[in-house]
């Protein structure tokens, strides 16, 4: 970084620290039998998220001409390739045409000759390729730098040692990273990087590689996968220069606070906080409009009769993971009313505050949950607690349910008291293909759900009960 005139900033530098680790074991192998240090990297996979103009991309072309200057020495390939790809191809054209060539031909890694202006034999680099859908960087001794398209098919046709996945928000699916990662199997120390600012609830790609991420950082196991995060916490006031400070990394380097401020101050609110606070937001792809969601508000609905409690936890490890109860039933104008009673940290406590419910309101008359979500861990526990029915939930009854709620908040035959933390949920949930319809995703949604989920599986609990059911314990 510092011979391409761009050093590297604290936090680029830790990021290179880390993802660049060894496998001890594997590098002294390799060592013994060549007889000099061959160093064998750790991870084969950095996921990096970071707010917009951090320096991504200053980085992302060092590590690219790292690749191409010492793969040999380094025992990795004698001839390295290297893949840059963004939202689409052409993103990608132009930003190795536009931006990687003019930094490379301004570098010390470019020599040529006064007279023809040629590169000289011994110039590290030997070539710019701009020749359409040919775009390359070729390096003495055979290594490339070129794009590819993001698709299942892009990457066929070579084995890259280095990918960089940039722009990583705008896939829908794994789609880009499916069509060339399997060409990385037989190599040596290679590395595919997905880079990104936060994205939408559209942003499914990225949302599973940070959800992945983050519970890996909570339990400890990582693999061989490295993760990094820069972001702002979601309760946090986005108008504070000291939340800035503290997930803007470049922030007073390559980034000036005035600057930031006018951002700030010229920006719609939802846009400066995934641009510059790295936040995720949902305003692009809310499943439940707002204004149905609006027209189901009640600040006076309470379920009346017979009741029906649900439980639902989001993924996640310990206390990384939240569990919701919800409770339903008929409000006084007839439509079915869901509300949150519990939502907090960790599962042990879920199955005994089941069980005080169910004793406290003798109208219970059923717990629902969905056996192969995160609650299916203490099955047992909640049929110890509970003095109801217990009902589980099905893959096709799941999708019935969120089917059904959904179309009940869009006639407003559902009631909602207003709640933050439902309401949240409702504001960034996505949803999957199960079976031949589809289902909220837990792990796709930009926020914990279980509270959605929960007040679902009561609705769908009321809709599926009209007649008496009756406690059998």
């Amino acid at each position: 970084m510092g011979e391409l005139g761009e050093p590297a900033m604290p936090w680029q530098q830790h990021v290179l620290d880390v993802s660049y680790e060894l496998d001890e074991e594997a590098t002294e192998l390799a060592s013994s039998a060549a007889g000099r240090f061959q160093p064998r990297l750790w991870y084969r996979e950095a996921d990096l998220t970071v707010p917009r103009q951090s320096g991504k991309t200053t980085k992302a072309k060092a590590r690219h001409t790292h690749r191409m200057r010492r793969s040999r020495d380094l025992g990795w390939a004698a001839r390295p390739l290297s893949f840059y790809m963004a939202q689409t191809a052409t993103d990608a054209r132009d930003k190795l045409v536009e931006e990687w060539f003019p930094s490379f031909e301004e570098s010390p890694f470019y020599l040529v000759d006064d007279d023809t202006g040629k590169a000289l034999p011994d110039s590290p680099i030997q070539a710019f390729v701009r020749s359409n859908g040919r775009e390359a960087i070729r390096w003495l001794g055979g290594g490339r730098i070129t794009v590819k398209p993001p698709s299942r098919t892009g990457g066929h046709g070579g084995s890259p040692d280095l990918i960089d996945l940039d722009e990583a928000f705008a896939h829908r699916d794994a789609t880009a990273e499916q069509g060339v990662r399997p060409g990385m199997i037989t190599k040596v120390s290679p590395q595919i990087w997905v880079v990104s600012t936060a994205g939408t609830a559209e942003s499914t790609f990225l949302w599973d590689k940070v959800d992945s991420g983050r519970a890996r950082c909570e339990s400890g196991q990582h693999g061989r996968v490295a993760y990094f995060e820069w972001s702002a916490p979601e309760d946090a006031d986005p108008s504070d220069q000291q939340v800035w400070a503290a997930c803007m990394p470049a922030l007073g380097i390559t980034q000036p606070l005035e600057a930031v401020q006018a951002e700030f101050e010229a920006m719609k609110l939802d846009e400066f906080r995934r641009a510059y606070l790295n936040q995720w937001t949902s305003s692009v792809a809310r499943i439940i409009p707002a204004a149905s969601w609006a027209e189901c508000l009640d600040y006076s609905s309470k379920p009346a009769g017979r009741l029906f409690l649900s439980v639902d936890a989001s993924p996640g490890a310990g206390l990384g993971r939240a569990v919701s109860i919800a409770i339903g039933g008929r409000n006084a104008d007839g439509r079915i009313h869901g509300e949150v009673i519990d939502n907090a940290p960790g599962l042990a406590w879920a199955a005994p505050r089941i069980g005080e419910l169910t004793r406290k309101w003798p109208e219970i008359e059923a717990v629902y949950y969905d056996p192969m979500g995160p609650v299916g861990s203490i099955a047992a526990d909640i049929e110890e607690h509970a003095v109801c029915s217990i009902e589980t939930v099905g893959a096709r009854e799941m999708a019935s349910a969120c089917e059904r709620y959904l179309e009940d908040v869009m006639t407003a035959r559902a009631a909602h008291i207003g709640q933050d933390v439902l309401d949240n949920a409702v504001d960034g949930a996505a949803r999957r293909v199960l079976l031949d319809s589809w289902a909220w995703a837990r792990r796709r949604s930009t926020t914990d759900i279980s509270p959605l989920v929960a007040v679902t599986l009561t609705h769908w609990a009321v809709v599926t009960h009209p007649e008496e059911l009756g406690r059998i314990r």
